[in-house]
């Protein structure tokens, strides 16, 4: 929809070095319509097997629609993408021109009720398949509820299912310890990768349990099941509301 190159905002100058890969069957396809000055459209994304170092992923399918998108400013952001100097522009200064651009062209699209659904998301991985759905919709937005994040957030709406073998979710965390406890190479007597590993299992598996008994998520055949909610300020998890902290309230403005 907006052309936007993907790898220059993600890697814009090769600060990720490429592993091996293979990809094999990558099937996409686009459609869409337009009503009066609004546009529609479905995406659907696709491929059998995905190898990178060695390791097999796939099949994977995805598909996402999005509609009631403002056409005008959906043409000006694209513009405004298209217009972004890519050569000789250092990465973060880069990324910084794509992230103004959707904060000042994105902002009308958001101001006519879009609306984005997962319809349908499926990974196989080597540990299990992770499985997506969920929509996404802003109702009556306008320019200044950008400057309250309450206010923005009552007007929008979602909702999500998801899941997500145990192990994946495992391996996530234990990476992550890992990188926590390596930091400091000059630490005395640093633990090791074993005792690191072990560690965070043992605090991972606690916690699930505990998310569990409490009904926020369902361990079911080695898979992490759990849903989510969020309607008029409210979150839901599993069916269970979640009690938000209050908002600072706005500090009253001085008289002129």
């Amino acid at each position: 929809l907006t052309r936007i190159r993907i790898g220059e905002f993600i890697n814009p100058a090769g600060e990720i070095k490429p592993s091996q890969a293979d990809l094999v069957n990558l099937k996409y396809q686009i459609v869409s319509s337009e009503e009066k000055e609004y546009i529609n459209a479905r995406a659907k994304f696709g491929f059998e097997k995905l190898e990178v170092n060695h390791i097999a992923y796939g099949p994977m399918r995805l598909d996402l629609s999005f509609n009631h998108l403002h056409g005008p400013s959906l043409r000006k952001l694209e513009q405004a993408f298209a217009d972004i100097q890519v050569e000789g522009v250092e990465p973060d200064k880069l990324r910084q021109q794509y992230v103004d651009v959707a904060m000042r062209e994105g902002a009308p699209i958001l101001e006519n009720n879009p609306r984005m659904a997962i319809n349908d998301f499926s990974l196989k991985l080597p540990s299990g398949e992770v499985t997506l759905t969920g929509n996404v919709a802003l109702n009556g937005i306008q320019r200044a509820d950008f400057n309250s994040t309450r206010t923005f957030l009552n007007k929008l709406t979602a909702n999500a299912k998801l899941s997500i073998p145990r192990d994946t979710l495992q391996g996530l965390v234990v990476a992550q310890a890992r990188n926590l406890f390596s930091v400091d190479a000059t630490a005395e007597n640093p633990p090791s990768m074993q005792e690191i590993d072990e560690l965070a299992k043992n605090l991972f598996a606690s916690q699930m349990d505990i998310w569990a008994e409490q009904g926020y998520l369902e361990q079911i055949s080695g898979q992490v099941k759990t849903s989510a909610e969020w309607k008029d300020g409210r979150l839901l998890i599993n069916g269970h509301l979640i009690n938000l902290p209050e908002a600072a309230p706005a500090q009253a403005a001085s008289a002129p």
